[in-house]
C-alpha cells in the first residue's frame, strides 16, 4: 500500500514559510526566494503537483501587468488529463505580484515564457530543484526535512475542514472520489475537534 504523506502543522507551515521567505541570511537573492515562495503557496494554497506548478506560463498567472484571480490548469500540464480552476487566495495573488514586479519584465515577460525559469523563460524549474529547496528550507524544522507533496497534502487536510469532499476533489484535480478519500486522513488536532464539538453539545 502506498503511504500517504503527513500534512503540515501550522506551526510547521509558518516555519516553512518563513525560512522559503528569508532564503537563509544576508545577500539573499529576492527574486529567487520570491520565486520560490510562489512556488510554495501554489502547492500549500491551491493544491498543485509540483510537476504541475513548474508547468506554469506567465499568462497563466498574470495578464496585462494584473494577477489573475485563480489559475486554470490545461489537460496537457495535469497528471490526470482533466482541465481544472483553482481560485487564488489573497496572500497567493499578492506574491504572484510581487515575483512579476521583480521578475516577469522585458526581456523575460511574454505570454508563452514558463514563470519559474533557469536563466530564461524558455526553461522551466525542474520538480527536482522545488524539493532541494523546500529539502533545505525545512531541514531544521522539528519533523523535517519536506517533501513538496507534503504542502499538497496540507492543503487537501485544510480544505476538508471548510468543503465537502466533491468540490475537495474538483480542486486536487482526482478523476475518482476514492483517490481523494485515500488522500486524506484524520490527525490528532481533528480528533480532538470532534471531541471538543461534542462535548459541547453534550454540555448543552
Amino acid at each position: 500500500m502506498t503511504q500517504i504523506p503527513q500534512s503540515l502543522s501550522k506551526e510547521q507551515t509558518k516555519a516553512l514559510l518563513n525560512n522559503i521567505d528569508a532564503d537563509f541570511g544576508p545577500g539573499i537573492d529576492a527574486a529567487r526566494s520570491t520565486r520560490n515562495y510562489v512556488l510554495t503557496l501554489l502547492m500549500l494554497d491551491a493544491g498543485l503537483r509540483v510537476s504541475e506548478a513548474c508547468s506554469l506560463t506567465q499568462s497563466q498567472l498574470v495578464l496585462n501587468d494584473c494577477v489573475l484571480s485563480g489559475l486554470h490548469l490545461d489537460a496537457d500540464q495535469t497528471k490526470t488529463s482533466q482541465c481544472r480552476h483553482i481560485p487564488f487566495t489573497t496572500r497567493l495573488q499578492q506574491t504572484i505580484q510581487r515575483l512579476h514586479n521583480l521578475t516577469w519584465l522585458p526581456p523575460n515577460h511574454a505570454p508563452g515564457l514558463y514563470a519559474f525559469f533557469y536563466k530564461s523563460g524558455t526553461k522551466a524549474l525542474s520538480p527536482r530543484s522545488v524539493q532541494d529547496f523546500i529539502r533545505a528550507a525545512s531541514k531544521n524544522i522539528p519533523g523535517g526535512p519536506f517533501h513538496p507533496h507534503q504542502l499538497r497534502h496540507t492543503f487537501a487536510t485544510n480544505m476538508l475542514k471548510v468543503c465537502d469532499m466533491a468540490t475537495l476533489q474538483s480542486l486536487l484535480g482526482h478523476s475518482h472520489l476514492s483517490s481523494t478519500q485515500r488522500y486524506l486522513h484524520p490527525g490528532p488536532d481533528d480528533r480532538q475537534a470532534a471531541i471538543t464539538a461534542l462535548d459541547a453539545q453534550t454540555q448543552s
